[in-house]
């Protein structure tokens, strides 16, 4: 069976990283993999194209950073006679979309698509949703990467059940393990209250720096650090650090290629965020051993089992999100608790071997 890979860009982010963990263990078992992105990559982050590379996977820049670029779909369509895939599977919408036509030129290969987010008008506007409707119910299987995603599937593209097919992300867990430098539990830790995702409203980050304005009376020593490519958002989220007189307890660190040592210098993992696929820092944050603080929306609350694995709180709630983390910062025990539960959870229920498992399954259904 030989796959082709499409996807918007090669930047490290949720989708891209799960594409990698996929596509490279794909490639270990015997398949024939190709990559192809839209485009490599967004500025300030890291492209993943040296990891499908080193693992003898080839990668295809179509060349259409401009959304509405679309001689992609031609270069696309010569990709796809050229290769000859049995499956062509798209990860992230615009790659859903270009994917989708192209392989309506090109027929032969079995659609599929992996649906990363609640996307909804946020994309292309008003005709987007047309747009993905059509593509969603033309594709043989749609992976929704959580029970949300899948509700808004069904509910807002009538997406038949039967091709629906809900895949968690699978982490590589091993990697987010103790280190020579780092061998100590958070419990033991300074207290370093860490985030990450995407510099932009929706994160949520700004419910973390007013969150720390109440927390720093009481816990002088604790300190938040947020990890994460700035999309535009991080002079509003410096400018209320400023204005909260916060600037030695809240760094903007910026996008860090190392974020399992990232990880290894926290004590809890806040993640504010409002809206959400599945929650990729959550889970890194639950496989390297640290408590979790979140807001309680679905798909989060998939994750984080509560007073279990970590704390979920009423969302853009300041004060709640202030409370928790206190509450944290003052219980090394909980910390130790929550933490290695999370850990277990992660090995158990969002590994890759589940995660590869079910995703042939889905292309064995269809190229059988």
């Amino acid at each position: 069976m030989k796959v082709l890979y499409v996807t918007t860009t090669l930047s490290a982010g949720g989708a891209e990283l799960q594409l990698s963990v996929l596509a490279r263990e794909l490639k270990r078992q015997g398949f024939a993999v190709v990559v192809a992105c839209l485009y490599e990559q967004v500025p300030g982050s890291r492209s993943l194209r040296p990891e499908f590379e080193a693992a003898g996977i080839p990668v295809i820049d179509l060349r259409a950073r401009d959304r509405h670029d679309w001689r992609a779909l031609v270069r696309l369509f010569h990709v796809i006679r050229t290769e000859r895939p049995d499956i062509l599977h798209t990860h992230l919408v615009r790659a859903d979309l270009v994917g989708s036509l192209a392989a309506v030129f090109a027929s032969g290969p079995a659609l599929v698509c992996s649906v990363h987010g609640i996307y909804r008008q946020r994309w292309f506007g008003p005709y987007a949703g047309p747009l993905m409707n059509w593509a969603y119910r033309r594709a043989g299987a749609v992976i929704p990467i959580s029970s949300a995603v899948a509700d808004w599937l069904r509910s807002d593209f009538h997406v038949p059940e039967e091709k629906l097919h809900t895949i968690y992300y699978g982490v590589e867990a091993d990697k987010f393990g103790p280190s020579m430098s780092s061998p100590t539990g958070p419990e033991s830790r300074p207290m370093v209250i860490g985030s990450a995702g995407r510099f932009t409203r929706s994160k949520g980050f700004q419910y973390l720096i007013e969150a720390m304005r109440i927390v720093a009376p009481a816990f002088p020593e604790a300190r938040a650090i947020v990890a994460g490519y700035d999309a535009g958002y991080g002079r509003v989220l410096k400018a209320l650090i400023e204005r909260a007189r916060l600037e030695d307890r809240v760094q903007l660190v910026g996008f860090q290629d190392d974020i399992a040592s990232f990880l290894r210098g926290l004590r809890i993992f806040a993640f504010p965020s409002l809206t959400e696929g599945l929650g990729q820092a959550v889970l890194e944050a639950m496989a390297a051993g640290l408590p979790v603080v979140t807001f309680d929306i679905k798909p989060l609350s998939e994750l984080v089992v509560p007073e279990e694995t970590g704390i979920l709180v009423k969302p853009a709630d300041s004060v709640a999100l202030a409370n928790a983390l206190k509450r944290l910062l003052c219980q090394p025990e909980l910390v130790q608790r929550m933490g290695g539960q999370g850990k277990r959870r992660v090995r158990e229920h969002f590994n890759v071997p589940r995660m590869v498992d079910q995703m042939l399954s889905v292309y064995a259904s269809l190229h059988p």
